[in-house]
């Protein structure tokens, strides 16, 4: 794609802003003909090359890249034979959280530098579809997700591995480890083996700040109390 730098349009000025500062802002016409406000300082230093549509469709053209094969059907597109099913779109989604910047979970993923080491669908299938098959087998489609086994490393056949939505759960960075008197599971695993709420323990060690010991104490005696 050839990127056209975005024209400034007269009239821009200073405009006062809800902190009481006032920033200069310019209006911009994109190449793809839409006007919009920017920063005139962004626009000044060439930080601002389009309306967004740029950065969209260059994540498009990425995705895409990874659905294309040597085969062409009729019509002249790409075919692989995966479009509807559960593979593909397992595939389609790891593909917007780690390119498409408008997806609601890119910050946790591509942002951070997660990428997906196959090159096309057709290499996720060959390495996945097995192990896929013997997973959906046991657990269902439903509950068969994809799962990086180490969370700051890539999307590859040597890191993922299929899972069901507890096990992944109870692999996410957000999911507290803790150790209390030589044993170690993750929060919800501690929740359930004391019998109480995660949101509640979460709680007690977050909001509260009571020490691992207070707040398991704290589950005990209440359960003896009772």
């Amino acid at each position: 794609m050839k990127l056209l730098r975005s024209k400034l349009i007269k009239g821009s000025g200073v405009f006062k802003i809800s902190s009481g500062r006032k920033r200069k802002f310019a209006k911009i016409k994109c190449f793809c003909g839409t006007t919009k406000l920017v920063s005139f300082d962004d626009f000044k230093r060439g930080k601002i090359k389009s309306c967004g549509c740029y950065h969209i469709k260059k994540s498009t053209e990425i995705i895409q890249k990874f659905n294309r094969t040597a085969k062409k059907d009729k019509r002249g597109g790409y075919k692989h034979g995966g479009t509807g099913t559960k593979l593909y779109t397992t595939f389609r989604g790891m593909t917007q959280r780690c390119y498409n910047k408008k997806s609601e979970r890119y910050h946790v993923y591509g942002a951070k530098g997660i990428k997906i080491e196959w090159k096309s669908f057709e290499d996720f299938k060959k390495d996945m579809e097995a192990s896929y098959k013997k997973h959906i087998k046991s657990h269902g489609k439903k509950n068969t997700t994809i799962d990086r086994i180490s969370l700051t490393k890539n999307y590859s056949k040597e890191n993922c591995r299929w899972a069901t939505h507890k096990e992944q759960a109870n692999n996410k960075t957000t999911n507290r480890i803790i150790t209390y008197h030589g044993e170690t599971m993750n929060l919800g695993q501690w929740a359930k083996e004391l019998g109480i709420n995660r949101t509640t323990l979460s709680g007690r060690l977050n909001t509260q700040k009571l020490s691992v010991e207070d707040a398991f104490k704290l589950e005990i005696n209440l359960g003896i109390s009772g």
